[in-house]
């Protein structure tokens, strides 16, 4: 079952993103992986869009506080 981007197994009692949520996502880090230049309207969405696939997961969003913090340096 989906609902609101997310995908709800009532069998296992799981909840994850979408599969093209997660996609959207390895897409965005291959790219900042890749240095490929990017705008910082891109960097505001894509951490945006972790920051959401995260929500499941509350024990990794500490791991994403050091990019928050280089795009805050970058945008100002």
């Amino acid at each position: 079952m989906e609902w609101t981007g997310h995908t709800i197994n009532l069998e296992t009692f799981t909840i994850r993103p979408t599969t093209d949520k997660l996609g959207k996502c390895l897409l965005w880090l291959a790219h900042f992986t890749d240095r490929t230049a990017m705008n910082t309207k891109q960097i505001e969405q894509g951490l945006g869009l972790l920051m959401w696939c995260l929500e499941t997961v509350p024990q990794a969003t500490p791991f994403l506080q050091p990019l928050i913090e280089w795009a805050m340096t970058i945008t100002r």
